[in-house]
């Protein structure tokens, strides 16, 4: 099980331009050199016999508001179509 962010100009702007610039959200708490490739990630966990399934994610809206202005402890994640900027893998050891 992994949950990480993308190598991507869209991560990046998001994750680090973005949400870093929230309040309560440290400057630098997400390094850029270890934003992950997912192709590379998958083909490398392929190379160990590992099938590797990716699906994205994100905050909810109103959870990510609501800790942002402190009525909220927490911030639950949803399903989104992509991967491009935060995503959740599930490995299966093969053979």
């Amino acid at each position: 099980m992994i949950d990480t962010l993308a190598n991507t100009a869209l991560s990046r702007f998001l994750a680090i331009t973005v949400a870093e610039r929230l309040p309560g959200v440290p400057r630098g708490v997400h390094e850029p050199g270890l934003l992950v490739d997912r192709k590379v990630l998958v083909d490398e966990c392929a190379r160990h016999g590992v099938r590797l399934a990716l699906r994205g994610i994100r905050p909810a809206v109103l959870d990510l508001l609501g800790w942002a202005v402190g009525a909220r402890a927490g911030v639950r994640m949803v399903r989104v179509p992509t991967t491009a900027v935060l995503f959740q893998g599930t490995g299966t050891r093969e053979g």
